[in-house]
């Protein structure tokens, strides 16, 4: 049996119409979020390039089951101090 959903008031109908009318409004909503961005110096980038590849090997050799593995990182309140 076909319905035209704009007319017909079964429960399958109206399910299906809110279900569109949602995906609608979510895609409407997606395509306004911009993507953040943030500039940084070359130099910087391929640091944070390396630090992340020392640091997978690292995760991948067991470190992070090293005593005093999570005591290495700052609390919430610190920071690490930057080297450049």
């Amino acid at each position: 049996m076909t319905h035209n959903t704009e007319e017909c008031c079964c429960v399958d109908c109206c399910f299906k119409r809110e279900q569109t009318k949602k995906i609608e409004f979510i895609d409407k909503l997606c395509a306004n979020i911009k993507p953040e961005r943030i500039t940084i110096s070359k130099k910087l980038y391929e640091s944070l390039l390396k630090d992340r590849k020392t640091l997978r090997a690292l995760e991948a050799a067991g470190v992070d089951n090293w005593e005093g593995y999570s005591e290495a990182f700052p609390s919430e309140d610190e920071e690490f101090e930057d080297e450049d």
